[in-house]
C-alpha cells in the first residue's frame, strides 16, 4: 500500500493524500474497518494510522451530516424533531418535500442517522446524496423566491 511506503520514506503530502483516500473510502462491516474489501483492522495500518483515518471519516460524515441539516432547515424551518416550524411558501415546500423524498430513498428519513450508526463509505454515502434531485420553480432562488408563477411546473434545482 502507497501509505506505508509514504510513512517509511517519510514523504508527508503523500501519506496524508492516502490517509484522506482511505478514509473516504473506509465502511464498517461487524466492527472492523474495510477499504476495497481489505480488512484495515488486520493489516499492518492497524493501531493509531487507523484510528487517524476513522477520524478523517467521522469529521467528513459530520460535515455531510450538517450540511443535509442545513438544507432541511433552509427549505423547511425544521427543527430538531422533524417538525415544520416555518417556511410555507409553496417554491420551498416543493423543494422540502423533493428532498425529504431523496433522503428516505437514502433511508435518512425520518430520522438522520447518528454518525456511529453509517457503515457506508463516506464515498457511497455522498454518491446517494448527490442523486437526489431537489426541485423549485423555474427562475427562483431563496431570495426572491415568494410565490410561483402560474402556469410554471416545478423543475430541478441547483441545492
Amino acid at each position: 500500500m502507497w501509505i506505508l511506503v509514504a510513512f517509511v520514506l517519510r514523504s508527508r503530502d503523500v501519506f496524508n493524500q492516502c490517509n484522506y483516500a482511505i478514509a473516504r473510502k473506509m465502511e464498517l462491516r461487524g466492527g472492523d474497518s474495510f477499504s476495497d474489501d481489505v480488512n484495515l483492522s488486520t493489516t499492518m495500518i492497524s493501531g493509531p494510522m487507523l484510528g487517524r483515518m476513522a477520524s478523517i471519516r467521522q469529521y467528513i460524515l459530520s460535515i455531510v451530516l450538517d450540511l443535509v441539516k442545513r438544507s432541511l432547515e433552509k427549505c423547511a424551518g425544521i427543527n430538531s424533531f422533524g417538525e415544520i416550524t416555518g417556511n410555507t411558501e409553496d417554491c420551498a415546500l416543493i423543494a422540502f418535500r423533493s428532498l425529504v423524498k431523496g433522503l428516505k430513498k437514502c433511508g435518512w428519513w425520518p430520522q438522520l442517522p447518528e454518525m456511529k450508526l453509517i457503515h457506508q463509505s463516506v464515498n457511497q454515502v455522498m454518491e446517494q446524496l448527490g442523486k437526489i434531485q431537489v426541485r423549485g420553480y423555474p427562475g427562483h432562488n431563496e431570495e426572491t423566491c415568494r410565490r410561483p408563477r402560474s402556469g410554471l411546473a416545478p423543475t430541478i434545482v441547483a441545492f
